[in-house]
């Protein structure tokens, strides 16, 4: 008779216990309100770097996570270990400890030694020195001991977990949640704290199942957006591929039109076959970079909804009541969050070539005849999800009807005669398809741009830029402008002398930072533009390709 495989759960869930930083298994590990876990070590060491960046005068208290990037807060007289830990989280790690996953459990008594067994009654784990002292006291009669071999299997899984204990009462376990102050608390808590009528208070076993259910509806929703972000990968894949046979379309009919009228072509034909070739290049370009870019955050997107998926799914069949309830609303708020960040549609560039059959030449006539007879280069983008009913209707700057509507004559697009007049104050650009419109030049204030090798392995890239007032092409003329310090970092090799050059030229057509308001929302500072910059030091090979496309993509190319 066939047996259905049965998956461990743990080893399902074992990938998301490694620290992302050490990849290595979670020593006391802490979780973010993101969903992600860190060494205690590691993530001291996060905090440590930012803080050491960050001036004297203005602490930080926004760190990024070192895995997705969203932030986390921790105020300045607060240190790593002051944060709450993941009951679910500990308690698996303990799992993996248990079943030999090439690391010991160290004995509950901090005596160094690698724990042979654990004790149910006492819940702690013993090595054979302390296990030998626990069974000769006659006290001890009738605990339950298990051997770490024993602790391995099914059976005898959840006699892991160690119970969550009130932190203000020693020794008193968690059996009370009060709903007033969404915390887990012992029943003395209840007793002389959270009393009524000012608190309402209920037993852990009568609702835990009410938050499962909630979880488990919850990650219904958030399975059914991993879903959809995967088949906006594949559709972005799709369209990619599109592109890629449409430009190659183009660049061959271009060819094919080019060798059908050479005879009588002059070389002013030659020159529009050119910059034909040219303007398919530069639409491709700006193009993919736009699929690449759409692709990279899709992937991360879905890598951490595919995360939160199985925390939840891990959580709902196999946490205990008690880590339902500790882990609930820091679940529900991140299922809420990455909810609200669902990829917007994806635009599929439609791509093509239309010769001027109609001015086809009988005889020799005039070159400018000739040239014009070679066609133009043409795209179209074909939206492929949903378009909101007054899409049209609206200017994509400020989101609102059009006031005075502005067409641009190159490439179509329309928006408030205001809006796009401010944008052309800070860059010459179509906000929505970067065609320029003059030449780039940005409004970077007075600065400079050094950089040093002195370490072998980096180029550390310094820009300064002082204080100062802003000048008639800035967002507020007239106004002070607050100048900033910041390094970059390249890797010491021909790839990152090559992008420092490439740099060093944005740079010097003003068009690495601006003023603006920065992500902190504060207001006239010196900040970073568009250009893509490794602030962090640690390798990224993606960020060596992603800069490049883009400062092509604004004509720096060597």
């Amino acid at each position: 008779m066939a047996h259905a495989l049965v998956v461990d759960p743990v080893d399902q869930f074992e990938e998301n216990l490694l620290c992302s930083v050490c990849l290595q298994v979670l020593k006391d590990p802490r979780t973010l309100p993101c969903c992600h876990s860190f060494c205690k070590v590691c993530l001291e060491g996060v905090v440590k770097t930012c803080r050491d960046k960050a001036p004297r005068d203005q602490p930080i208290r926004q760190f990024p996570c070192p895995n997705c990037r969203e932030l986390f807060t921790l105020e300045p007289d607060k240190e790593v270990a002051d944060m709450p830990q993941n009951h679910f989280i500990c308690n698996m790690v303990e799992a993996i400890a248990v079943l030999n996953r090439g690391i010991g459990v160290p004995c509950s008594h901090n005596c160094s030694k690698s724990s042979v067994a654990r004790c149910v009654t006492c819940e702690k784990f013993l090595c054979q020195q302390c296990l030998t002292a626990h069974n000769n006291y006659r006290a001890n009669d009738g605990h339950s001991v298990l051997t770490m071999e024993e602790l391995s299997k099914p059976e005898n899984r959840k006699k892991i977990r160690g119970k969550m204990y009130c932190n203000e009462h020693s020794g008193k376990t968690i059996k009370v949640y009060c709903d007033t102050c969404d915390k887990l608390i012992c029943k003395d808590c209840m007793d002389f704290k959270h009393t009524k009528p000012n608190h309402s208070c209920f037993l852990v076993k009568d609702v835990s199942s009410k938050y499962k259910e909630e979880l488990a509806s919850k990650n219904k929703a958030v399975d059914s957006a991993l879903n959809e972000g995967n088949a906006h990968l594949r559709k972005l894949s799709a369209a990619t591929k599109q592109l890629e046979r449409d430009a190659q379309n183009a660049k061959d009919k271009i060819v094919q039109r080019q060798d059908a009228v050479i005879k009588k072509v002059t070389e002013m034909v030659k020159r529009k076959a050119t910059t034909l070739l040219n303007e398919v290049d530069l639409i491709h370009s700006g193009e993919r970079v736009k699929l690449d870019g759409q692709t990279e955050e899709t992937k991360a997107y879905t890598k951490q909804i595919s995360h939160s998926v199985q925390f939840f799914r891990k959580l709902v069949d196999s946490g205990t009541e008690e880590e339902i309830i500790s882990s609930q609303k820091m679940m529900l708020d991140n299922a809420n969050n990455l909810l609200s960040k669902r990829p917007v549609p994806v635009r599929v560039p439609k791509f093509g070539y239309s010769p001027c059959t109609d001015k086809e030449p009988l005889n020799e006539e005039i070159a400018t005849v000739l040239a014009n007879c070679m066609g133009e280069v043409n795209t179209e983008n074909k939206d492929t999800g949903p378009k909101p009913e007054t899409a049209a209707e609206k200017c994509c700057i400020c989101l609102c009807p059009f006031t005075n509507k502005k067409t641009l004559d190159k490439c179509g697009h329309s928006f408030c005669t205001k809006c796009i007049d401010k944008a052309f104050k800070v860059k010459r650009q179509c906000p929505t398809c970067n065609q320029a419109y003059g030449p780039l030049i940005g409004n970077q204030p007075e600065g400079e741009m050094i950089y040093s090798t002195a370490f072998s392995d980096f180029i550390i890239i310094t820009y300064k830029f002082p204080d100062g007032i802003q000048r008639p092409d800035h967002p507020n003329p007239g106004k002070p402008y607050k100048g900033t310090s910041v390094k970059a970092y390249l890797p010491n090799n021909g790839e990152g002398n090559k992008v420092l050059r490439l740099l060093r030229k944005a740079f010097n057509k003003k068009m690495t930072f601006t003023i603006g308001r920065s992500s902190t929302k504060i207001e006239d500072v010196v900040m970073f533009t568009d250009i893509p910059h490794n602030t962090l030091g640690y390798p990224d090979t993606a960020y060596m390709r992603r800069v490049q496309e883009v400062l092509a993509a604004k004509g720096i190319t060597e």
